[in-house]
């Protein structure tokens, strides 16, 4: 069996297997007979449909609506279409995400660091019981993610601001990369690709929040502030140290191994690791950090770097190590 053939069915598999337990509570309304877990999905899906609910959920709407149609024509569910919608999602990201890392390792390491990949996946997933609308979004949103950056290592600027336009009707996400790409097309100077990117994403962005009226709210309130930052609120400390505990136990080691060896980057990956800073500091301000969804999208953009940078760390105390030895046995045979 060739081993394109050997990665389709494993990622099939593993894509499977995460979309299954991310499933499982719901039997848990069947054993007690009630329907709370399932009332978690529908009260999101129904409210973004049906436009009743805050900001920004409402603006994000591209995946209820693709839901809803496909539920329609096979006359199915809306909760066990978004569990296929997971499935075909999750191995189209892990599919798309071994590509983007052979730009930095070669075959077998992509293989191992998507392997990685599926491991945050799973994580992230399980950490709400059930399926909601929100997690086929964060999946379709990590999708968009690396097809843009797929789009962008091929210099296809005309699909990425396309694509970078439809994917803000799922989440706002995928504007950051507006920072690192707006900063190399501008030292490559070119402004018109440049204005391209950014009028399509700004303006839609715009455009969505002019035409989709949602009903009043106080959004952004930044209320999460006090269970973001530690001691900014003593009645929340305990709170905002258990979540940072949460984030920092999911990124700290990637971050910490994405930016050895900065200084001797080229400009491209140096501009691709710096989005760490404004990405944690956005998600600090107007999100919440216990919500490990939020950044999916930040794994994939540096995991690859990092694993390489691991890679390249552990080649240099090997061969640091190897040095002595071979020196000492030069020395006994003389």
């Amino acid at each position: 069996m060739k081993l394109e053939k050997i990665q389709i069915l494993f990622y099939s598999c593993i894509a499977t297997l995460i979309a299954l337990i991310d499933k499982a509570p719901l039997q848990l309304d069947e054993r007690i007979g009630t329907t709370y877990i399932e009332n978690g999905f529908y009260i999101t899906y129904n409210g973004i449909l049906n436009n009743t609910m805050e900001a920004p959920y409402t603006y994000r709407f591209i995946v209820p609506k693709i839901i809803h149609f496909l539920s329609e024509i096979l006359n199915c569910s809306p909760i066990n279409v978004a569990f296929i919608l997971n499935i075909v999602c999750i191995f189209c990201v892990l599919s798309l995400f071994n590509k983007f890392a052979k730009t930095y390792l070669n075959s077998f390491e992509s293989l191992l660091t998507t392997l990685v990949l599926s491991f945050f996946i799973a994580i992230i997933q399980c950490q709400i019981m059930g399926i909601i609308i929100i997690e086929s979004q964060d999946i379709v949103n990590a999708l968009f993610f690396i097809v843009l950056l797929l789009l962008a290592q091929k210099e296809k600027w005309l699909l990425f601001g396309l694509l970078l336009g439809f994917s803000i009707t799922n989440r706002e996400t995928t504007l950051i990369l507006l920072l690192p790409f707006s900063s190399i097309l501008y030292k490559q100077q070119k402004i018109k690709q440049l204005l391209w990117i950014n009028f399509i994403g700004i303006g839609t962005y715009i455009i969505i929040r002019v035409l989709i009226k949602v009903k009043p709210s106080d959004y952004p309130n930044f209320a999460n502030l006090k269970t973001n930052f530690p001691f900014l609120d003593i009645s929340f400390l305990c709170k905002s140290l258990e979540n940072n505990l949460h984030l920092f136990s999911l990124l700290l080691p990637i971050i910490i191994l994405a930016f050895l060896n900065l200084k001797r980057q080229n400009y491209y990956t140096k501009s691709l690791i710096l989005t760490i800073i404004p990405f944690i500091f956005i998600h600090y301000i107007m999100g919440t950090i216990i919500e490990l969804r939020l950044f999916l999208p930040l794994i994939i953009l540096i995991l690859p770097i990092a694993i390489k940078n691991l890679k390249n760390n552990i080649e240099k105390q090997q061969n640091h190590n190897f040095q002595p030895k071979k020196r000492k046995r030069q020395a006994s045979n003389s």
